[in-house]
């Protein structure tokens, strides 16, 4: 007996741009491995729609009118915690796809890339990869290999941007333990340091002030 085939990729879409939305909605229903499960226009119109008509990945737009993507990804991920979601959008600056990854994006895909690298993409998010576009992949692997920091901020370790790093790029302590090849209570302890020579009391004010 042949194995039942697997269901389509259920794929959601928030954009504010009518037209992104209805690019989309055809090319995930056009082939057999996705399917559109709703376009919204916006992030408050999405959360009420996919608590009733679920997705299993949500493209997520980054520029959008009262509340950004990069906002509106923690907010859909508190009501929808088994839901991927990947940054979709023309936007490229490091700002933006840190501030993405660190809130929780599982991907981050541009708009200029080509149909077939966003389905393959998706494939690859609903297996459990990060897909990232070739160029924000190459701005994440510069940012990590040239930590840009203030000469006149006190000097950090290399093991200590390292761990920042990581934890910029949405690791989380977990993910960081094993990239480093250490304990989380050792990521812990690197973070605790951190504080204090850039004498801040969160990890979010630590990014912030190594984002140069």
């Amino acid at each position: 007996m042949d194995p039942s085939p697997t269901p389509p990729i259920r794929v959601a879409v928030i954009d504010d741009s009518p037209e992104v939305r209805s690019a989309l909605q055809t090319l995930l229903n056009t082939g057999p491995h996705t399917t559109c499960a709703g376009t919204y226009p916006a992030i408050i119109p999405a959360l009420t729609g996919l608590i009733t008509s679920p997705a299993d990945i949500v493209l997520v737009d980054l520029r959008m009118p009262e509340i950004d993507g990069g906002s509106g990804i923690p907010m859909l991920r508190g009501v929808l915690p088994r839901t991927q979601f990947v940054v979709y959008t023309m936007f490229h600056e490091d700002d933006d796809i840190f501030r993405a990854l660190a809130n929780g994006a599982n991907g981050y895909l541009l708009k200029s890339d080509p149909p077939e690298s966003v389905i393959a993409a998706l494939r690859d998010v609903y297996s459990g990869g990060a897909p990232m576009s070739p160029a924000i992949a190459r701005r994440v692997v510069q940012t990590f290999q040239k930590p840009q920091h203030n000469p006149a901020d006190p000097v950090l370790t290399q093991r200590e941007l390292a761990v920042l790093t990581l934890l910029r790029t949405g690791r989380g302590y977990k993910g960081t333990a094993a990239d480093l090849g250490c304990s989380v209570d050792t990521v812990r302890t690197h973070i605790r340091g951190i504080y204090q020579k850039l004498q801040v009391h969160s990890l979010i004010e630590a990014l912030t002030k190594t984002q140069r």
